[in-house]
C-alpha cells in the first residue's frame, strides 16, 4: 500500500494517452504531446478540497533501461489548471524487464502544484519508445484525493507498482488489498490504471474481486467494459466514457454488491487470457461509518405459515414444517442498517434460515443472527426461517419474538401470533386433550361404562370397576389338605388366602411361571382352584371400594 487516508474523502482519478496510432492499425507508432485531460465540476462533490494528488506516467522503453535506472525518462512537464508549467521529478519509478523491450511506471506527488481540481491537466514530455508493434504504449493517469462535509466517512488506500499479465508469461495473478474496515452499509469502488497494448480483444481476460471475510464475489463489467474483455483500452471515468485510448486503461468500479459489513479487504485477480498488459496501480474506497438510520417499528412484523403438513389436515401438528417470515420495512427518510435476531423456540426439532435477504448469517446454536441488511427509506425485505415442530403437548402456544437492532439503544420486538400445536399421540383422529384414551387407538371414543376412561384402554389395562366379573391377579396357596372357599361367603373381600390342612399337599409357593392370563392378568404358576379363588377375591375387593384404575400418560411429551 502506498497511501491511506480517513475521514469524509473521496478520490477521482482519470488519465490520457501520450501516444497515438496514427496509420489506424491498432499499434501504437508515434508520440503525440502535450495530451491533456479535463477535470468537470461534475467529477467532484461540493466544496471538494484536495487533500492529495499524485501524477502517474508510464510507457514501453528499449531494452536494458530496467538495468540501468538512470536510462528511465523519470522526468515530465506538468501543468495543473490555472497553474504554470513544471519539470515534474518522479518519486519512484518502477520497470518490468523483457527481451526485446521493457516498461516503466514513475510516480510524482503533484499536492503542491494543484492549486485548482477543475480545469486541464497537462502532461508532455515523456520519452517513449513506440515503434508500431503490438504492445507500445505510453499515457499517464492524474490520482486526486479529496475531502467535502458532503461525503460520507471513508477509507481510501492506494496500491502501485508495476506488474505484467500475459499468457506466455504470468497468467494470471491475485493482488490483496487490505486495511478497510467496511461498514454495515457496504459500499465501495475500485479504480485501476494499466498499461496495455490489447493485442487481441475478447480471448478469456477478466478481473474478479472477492471480499474477506464476507466471500462476496463478483467479476467487474460494465456498458463499456466486457466481462471478458475488460482492458480494451478505455477510460469510463470520463462522461462520456472514452474509447479506443491506444495503450491505457482507467476504469472505475462499484464494489456494492461484492462488499459485506465488516469485510477487511478485497482480493483482486486478475488473468491475461490471450492478452499482455501491466497493472499500474489500484486505488479503492469503501464507506467505513455504521448507519443507525431509518425508522423500523412502524411497519415491520412477524407472520407465521404451515408449509408441511404430514397429516393434510391442515392444523399443526408434531412433525410439521412452520414458515416465518420477518418482514423488515424502512418507513424513515433516511438509510438504515439492520440485524434481526430470532430465537427459535424450545418447540422446534430442527430449524434452518432459508432466506437471508442480502445479509450474512451468523447464527449461533438456535438463535438466528442475520447481520449487515442494508434498507434505503421506504425499502422493504423479508428474512424467512423454517422450522419443524417436536413432540409437545397437545394444545401448547409456541410463541416467537423476532428482533431487529439498528444501533439504537432499543430494539425492535416483532412478535408472530401463537401458533397453537395439536397432538394426536394414537393417531385415532382424536387428539390428546379431547381423547378418553389418548395413549390407545379409538377412534370410535365409546365408553360403556360412562366412567371417563374409553373401553380401550380399560381392555389394555385389564382392569374394570363396578359389576365387572373380570378377574385379574393371585396369589399362591400352600396347603396339605384340600381347601375350598365358597365365594359367596367371602364377605370380607379377603384375596389370595392362604389355607393349610393335614392331607396331601397341592402346589408350592416357590413353584411360579409368572404368565399372564387375560385381562391382563399376571398370574405366577399356581393350582388352577387357587388361582380362580385369588382372581375373584381380587375383583371382590375393587368392587367393594370402587376403585378405577387408569394407567397415566407417559412418555416422548414435554411438559
Amino acid at each position: 500500500m502506498r497511501e491511506s487516508w480517513s475521514g469524509k474523502v473521496g478520490f477521482f482519478s482519470t488519465g490520457a494517452a501520450l501516444a497515438k496510432d496514427s496509420d489506424m492499425d491498432g499499434k501504437v507508432d508515434m508520440l503525440t504531446q502535450p495530451a491533456t485531460v479535463k477535470v468537470t465540476a461534475e467529477d467532484l462533490p461540493d466544496g471538494a478540497d484536495l487533500e492529495a494528488g499524485y501524477l502517474y506516467w508510464g510507457g514501453t522503453q528499449l531494452p536494458t533501461k530496467c538495468a540501468d535506472k538512470a536510462n528511465i525518462d523519470d522526468t515530465v512537464t506538468f501543468t495543473p489548471p490555472g497553474g504554470m508549467a513544471t519539470m515534474v521529478k518522479a518519486d519512484v519509478c518502477y520497470c518490468s524487464s523483457s527481451v526485446t523491450y521493457e516498461m516503466q511506471l514513475c510516480r510524482a506527488d503533484i499536492t503542491d502544484l494543484v492549486n485548482k481540481m477543475t480545469g486541464d491537466f497537462v502532461v508532455t514530455d515523456f520519452t517513449a519508445a513506440v515503434a508500431n508493434t503490438d504492445t507500445d504504449n505510453a499515457s499517464f493517469a492524474l490520482v486526486l484525493v479529496h475531502e467535502a462535509d458532503s461525503l460520507k466517512e471513508r477509507r481510501i488506500a492506494l496500491y502501485d507498482g508495476l506488474f505484467a499479465l500475459a499468457a506466455g508469461g504470468t497468467p494470471s495473478a491475485t493482488v490483496t488489498l487490505d486495511g478497510l474496515e467496511v461498514s454495515n452499509l457496504p459500499a465501495g469502488d475500485l479504480t485501476w490504471y494499466a498499461l496495455e497494448g490489447d493485442v487481441t480483444l475478447g480471448e478469456g481476460e477478466y478481473v474478479q474481486v472477492k471480499g474477506l471475510p464476507g466471500k462476496g464475489m463478483s467479476q467487474l463489467f460494465d456498458d463499456s467494459n466486457p466481462a471478458n474483455n475488460p482492458f480494451n483500452r478505455t477510460i469510463n471515468t470520463m462522461n462520456p466514457p472514452m474509447k479506443g485510448v491506444t495503450g491505457v486503461d482507467i476504469d472505475r468500479f462499484s464494489l456494492n454488491s461484492i462488499l459485506k459489513a465488516n469485510d477487511t479487504s478485497i482480493e483482486i485477480t486478475y488473468a491475461a487470457g490471450m492478452d499482455k498488459y501491466w497493472i499500474a496501480f489500484n486505488i479503492i474506497g469503501v464507506d467505513v461509518a455504521d448507519v443507525t438510520g431509518g425508522e423500523f417499528a412502524a411497519a415491520s412484523s412477524k407472520s407465521w405459515a404451515l408449509t408441511g403438513d404430514v397429516n393434510g389436515d391442515g392444523i399443526a401438528s408434531p412433525g410439521d414444517t412452520v414458515t416465518y417470515t420477518i418482514h423488515v420495512e424502512n418507513t424513515g427518510d433516511t438509510a438504515g442498517v439492520v440485524s434481526v435476531i430470532d430465537q427459535i423456540p424450545d418447540a422446534a426439532a430442527s430449524w434452518m434460515l432459508t432466506e437471508a435477504a442480502g445479509g450474512t448469517d451468523k447464527s449461533l446454536g438456535n438463535t438466528m443472527i442475520v447481520e449487515g441488511l442494508a434498507l434505503q427509506p421506504l425499502a422493504a425485505l423479508d428474512v424467512v426461517l423454517t422450522l419443524v415442530l417436536g413432540d409437545v403437548p397437545d394444545l401448547e402456544a409456541v410463541m416467537n419474538i423476532a428482533q431487529i437492532d439498528n444501533g439504537k439503544p432499543e430494539l425492535v420486538e416483532l412478535a408472530a401470533p401463537p401458533l397453537e400445536v395439536r397432538r394426536d399421540g394414537d393417531a385415532d383422529t382424536v387428539f390428546d386433550t379431547d381423547d378418553n384414551c389418548p395413549d390407545v387407538a379409538n377412534q370410535d371414543q365409546a365408553d360403556g361404562d360412562n366412567n371417563g376412561q374409553g373401553d380401550a384402554c380399560e381392555a389394555a389395562t385389564g382392569t374394570t370397576t363396578g359389576d365387572d366379573t373380570s378377574t385379574s391377579g393371585s396369589v399362591p396357596t400352600t396347603g396339605q389338605g384340600d381347601t375350598t372357599l365358597d365365594a359367596a361367603t367371602d364377605t370380607a373381600g379377603t384375596t389370595g388366602m392362604a389355607t393349610t390342612g393335614d392331607v396331601g399337599t397341592t402346589g408350592s409357593a416357590s413353584d411360579t411361571s409368572g404368565e399372564t392370563g387375560e385381562g391382563g392378568c399376571s398370574c405366577r404358576g399356581t393350582d388352577a382352584s387357587a388361582g380362580a379363588l385369588g382372581s375373584l377375591g381380587m375383583l371382590l375387593l375393587l368392587g367393594a371400594a370402587g376403585v378405577p384404575r387408569r394407567r397415566r400418560r407417559s412418555g416422548g411429551m414435554r411438559a
